[in-house]
This record gives C-alpha cells, sequence and structure tokens, in this order.
C-alpha cells in the first residue's frame, strides 16, 4: 500500500452508474468528490477516468460523465483529465489503466478511489494487474452496502482468481490474453469482443 504522505503518481477513477443524461449516481458521485478532494491535496496530478458507455440508452460513456461533473462541479481544468472509454469493470479498469497510462507513474504510485464495500476486492485486483513493485493505495468512499453487494464482491473474487489461474502477477501479455479469452464481459460471452486497444483520450 502507499505510504499516506506519498504524492501518488495519478488518481484513478472507478465508475459505478449514471442516469441516461450523464447525471451521475450517488457512489460515482461520492467518487468523484473524493477524487477531488485527492486533487486539491495533490495539485496537478492527473486524474484518470475509467468506464464505457454501459447503457443501451446512450452512446454517452461514464468516463466522459464522470469528467463533465469534475469541470462543473469542482472546477477541475479537463487537461487533468486522461480518459479510458474501453473498460467495462473492475478487472478492465485495472488492465486498462495500466496498459494506457502507466507512462504518467514515473514514481510508480497511484490511487484509486472506489466505494469502500468494493475496496478488497479493488486493491486485490490492482495489485495482481499491477504487480510487484508498485504503490497501490485505494480510498472507498462510506456508502450503505447491502449483503448482496458484499456477496457479489466474495463471487466476483472467486471468477478473477479463475479467470487468471496460473498467470503471474504483472505479467502484462498473459493478463491480457486471459482478459480477451478467459473475461465474459471482453470475450463475446456477455458483451461484445473487446478488440484491440485503443489510444486514451487526454481531455
Amino acid at each position: 500500500m502507499i505510504k499516506p504522505q506519498m504524492t501518488p503518481d495519478a488518481i484513478i477513477v472507478l465508475a459505478h452508474l449514471m442516469e441516461i443524461d450523464g447525471v451521475l449516481g450517488s457512489e460515482t458521485r461520492q467518487r468523484a468528490d473524493r477524487a477531488a478532494a485527492l486533487f486539491a491535496e495533490h495539485a496537478n496530478c492527473p486524474i484518470v477516468l475509467m468506464g464505457w458507455n454501459y447503457r443501451d440508452d446512450t452512446e454517452l460513456c461514464i468516463s466522459d460523465a464522470i469528467a463533465r461533473y469534475l469541470t462543473t462541479v469542482h472546477q477541475i481544468d479537463r487537461s487533468h483529465f486522461y480518459i479510458d472509454r474501453q473498460s467495462r469493470d473492475t478487472v478492465g479498469d485495472a488492465i486498462l489503466s495500466k496498459l494506457k497510462y502507466q507512462h504518467l507513474m514515473a514514481k510508480r504510485a497511484l490511487t484509486v478511489v472506489t466505494s469502500d464495500y468494493h475496496v478488497e476486492r479493488t486493491r486485490c485486483v490492482f495489485e495482481f494487474v499491477y504487480g510487484p513493485g508498485w504503490n497501490i493505495c485505494v480510498a472507498g468512499v462510506g456508502t450503505l452496502a447491502s449483503d448482496q453487494k458484499r456477496n457479489h464482491e466474495q463471487s466476483s473474487l472467486e471468477a478473477f482468481a479463475r479467470t487468471f489461474k496460473g498467470v503471474n502477477r504483472g505479467d502484462d501479455i498473459a493478463i491480457w490474453d486471459a482478459l480477451i479469452h478467459r473475461h465474459p464481459f471482453y470475450n463475446g460471452t456477455i458483451y461484445p469482443v473487446l478488440g484491440a486497444i485503443t489510444e486514451g483520450s487526454k481531455s
């Protein structure tokens, strides 16, 4: 875990939900607010926003909705944002943020913002994907987590272990291969095949 006094190279914000018009759901809004507070402590720290156009009724990506919120509510200039529009879940958040944006992280230090009930799974996933030598802090915002959400966290961790069984921590090639061939969010089982990585946007 990153030391509390260490300044992160980047703040990574994990998305939750939004409305059709891009109004953020309460959890996503709380995560964005926490990211804004961290940004205020670490001026000029890049903010990496993750999330695709997951709704069938709009083409808007949730990462862009978060960017709009941070700009309009917290007056953070868009030049600080790095936006990924391909990630579909926490695993994708970790893998795509590393493959696209690790060049921003010279000290190999990052802070990931999510909800409190999601902290442990996020830490497990990011530490596995980023591998040894990285300082990763996961900041959680307070939510009223239901038993259903807690059970989902456990089942998701078990699924993560199955998907990446036999893959070494930090092995970018093997991790990517497992994602696009074994993960149902990316291999065409539930959502369309991800295909090639597209360059993230420097907003």
